[in-house]
């Protein structure tokens, strides 16, 4: 499912929790630019997520399950760049979401912090994940990469995925991106990228195949 959207009338697939017409308007106007712009905001969230797990640990961990008041500039900060960035991408509802937290945050309103937070977490988790699967790669038919030079090194990769060794996968992941790569490639590689900053190893094995087999 597509929705027409910008001034070009630029098409772009349907993400739940996402007006892409509204974001594609927002980002300059064209669908290449905005999926370049949902990238970066699905890596940066990714760091930031981080961020507020750690803040759930903080509260878990407090003598009332509060958000310790130390962490509060911190804390306004991070929300602060994901309403930003979400209203920019068309995320109305976690742009709300935030604006919410980040005026709790200014407040010292602890309990409306504790009680938002989680739901805040889980719907931005859903959010990147529904992102990540819109932007997937999928080369096509005219315009495969060439592969063949890098087949030891994404071989030696899916081995240490397959065992799931986090050393070597970094390593190897790291060599793989410091080759030169074709344009279509360098796309591919940093979805893979990706995957493996998520722990998804299945996935990230897939995309390796079908970059090997060209399927």
């Amino acid at each position: 499912m597509e929705k027409e959207a910008g001034n070009g009338r630029e098409s772009f697939p349907s993400i739940n929790g996402l007006n892409t017409a509204k974001g594609i308007a927002l980002t300059g106007g064209t669908a290449d630019r905005y999926r370049k712009v949902l990238s970066m905001f699905h890596r940066d969230v990714e760091a930031r997520l981080q961020m507020f797990r750690y803040f759930i640990f903080e509260c878990m961990n407090s003598k009332d399950n509060k958000l310790p008041e130390k962490h509060l500039p911190l804390f306004i900060t991070q929300v602060h760049a994901i309403k930003s960035a979400s209203g920019t991408i068309g995320a109305t509802e976690i742009s709300s979401d935030a604006a919410i937290l980040e005026n709790a945050g200014f407040a010292k309103d602890l309990t409306l912090i504790q009680f938002k937070l989680p739901g805040f977490i889980e719907h931005l988790e859903d959010l990147v994940k529904n992102i990540r699967v819109a932007i997937e790669y999928k080369p096509e038919q005219d315009q495969e990469p060439d592969v063949f030079e890098h087949l030891p090194i994404l071989h030696e990769l899916a081995e240490a995925l397959k065992i799931q060794n986090v050393t070597d996968i970094d390593r190897m992941l790291e060599e793989f991106y410091a080759k030169p790569l074709d344009p279509k490639l360098k796309e591919i590689a940093e979805y893979l990228s990706d995957q493996i900053l998520m722990a998804e190893f299945d996935d990230a094995l897939r995309t390796i195949d079908k970059l090997i087999n060209k399927k």
